[in-house]
């Protein structure tokens, strides 16, 4: 059993409390990180799955490695379209742990893949991370899977959002169905929590540590009823994922509903 906890999103700015939206972004990834320690006895491994800084300034990079360290001994990491690869993994690689490829957990194998295409807010799987995929799951049938990456591969029903779902999804779900030791897909990106079942695997996306995407909607749009939140996630000895997204309570933050966007 395998007990992980998947922060995403964050968005931290170079400076302390910078904000998105109205929204510090420091202090929230502090509440949902408490949140976290409160309610998870065991942590393995912490998983974050991109956009870990606002405009991929070092210093962003070094508070989450000084506020994300002490949550677990392990941790793996993925670039959001919003990280600056080479100063992401310069600085987190201070604190150990996976970057993208292939971690073996025994039972379990995570492929860790990048979407990221510079200078562009979409995601998109290069061949070489698609070959990672299938190489990763043909030599290691034994072993069950969760895939995760930043963008998202089924469409969220929010217009604006799903034009920025990795452009050749159709690659991606063609490999996994192929094997049936996939269990999980799970990204980060939509800043919402959703959970379905595609062709027997679960697909997952997590809320933002941050701001919140407004669900069901054609153009941007900030949920201010909504707090930042995580996902933990149990991965069972014999493929089961059991999983849920918990968000900060008690505790409400600035927010500026009247934004259409932000770079």
């Amino acid at each position: 059993m395998i007990n992980i906890v998947q922060i995403t999103d964050s968005h931290l700015g170079a400076g302390v409390g910078d904000k998105l939206l109205g929204m510090n972004t420091d202090e929230s990834l502090d509440a949902v990180l408490r949140c976290a320690r409160e309610e998870q006895p065991v942590i393995d491994i912490v998983l974050s799955t991109g956009d870990i800084s606002m405009h991929g300034d070092q210093p962003s990079y070094r508070r989450y490695r000084e506020k994300v360290s002490p949550l677990a001994s392990k941790h793996a990491y993925l670039p959001g379209n919003h990280d600056k690869v080479d100063l992401m993994q310069a600085e987190l690689a201070e604190q150990g742990g996976w970057q993208t490829g292939r971690v073996d957990l025994g039972k379990w194998q995570l492929i860790m893949l990048s979407s990221l295409v510079e200078g562009r807010v979409g995601g998109f799987l290069a061949d070489s991370e698609l070959e990672l995929l299938s190489n990763s799951l043909k030599n290691h049938p034994e072993q069950h899977t969760l895939v995760c990456v930043h963008h998202h591969t089924l469409p969220v029903n929010c217009e604006w959002l799903d034009q920025q779902r990795i452009s050749n999804h159709d690659k991606l779900l063609g490999i996994l169905s192929q094997y049936p030791s996939v269990h999980g897909l799970l990204c980060g990106h939509v800043h919402q929590d959703t959970e379905v079942d595609h062709q027997g695997i679960k697909v997952m996306s997590t809320p933002s540590t941050c701001v919140q995407f407004a669900e069901n909607s054609d153009d941007f749009g900030a949920d201010g009823d909504v707090n930042p939140g995580y996902r933990w996630l149990i991965l069972h000895d014999d493929g089961r994922i059991e999983t849920a997204v918990s968000r900060v309570k008690h505790q409400r933050f600035a927010l500026d509903l009247d934004a259409r966007g932000y770079e």
